[in-house]
């Protein structure tokens, strides 16, 4: 089984992506900085095949915590989804 890890899971294009990708057989690795909005990762993937990380990827632990986690947990990385941002509009 493939896996994908998934930056900015909990909304937009990000939970859409996951849902894409969990039909097509993958097990993701969903993070996002906010802990209800990822709860979104867990009716669009079965728990089997799921992990969901609430973490800032801005932090600097969470890239060694995401990586580890994924591992730990299905030992592989097959994509890599870096879907997060931040924007800050100014006029």
């Amino acid at each position: 089984m493939q896996v994908a890890i998934i930056t900015g899971a909990g909304s937009g294009i990000g939970l859409a992506t996951a849902r894409h990708m969990a039909d097509m057989g993958m097990a993701i690795v969903g993070t996002g900085r906010d802990a209800e909005r990822l709860r979104l990762v867990e009716e669009v993937v079965p728990a089997d095949r799921l992990l969901a990380i609430p973490s800032d990827v801005t932090d600097d632990e969470a890239p060694d915590l995401i990586v580890r986690s994924t591992l730990d947990r299905f030992g592989r990385i097959d994509f890599l989804i870096n879907n997060a941002g931040d924007g800050r509009p100014k006029p």
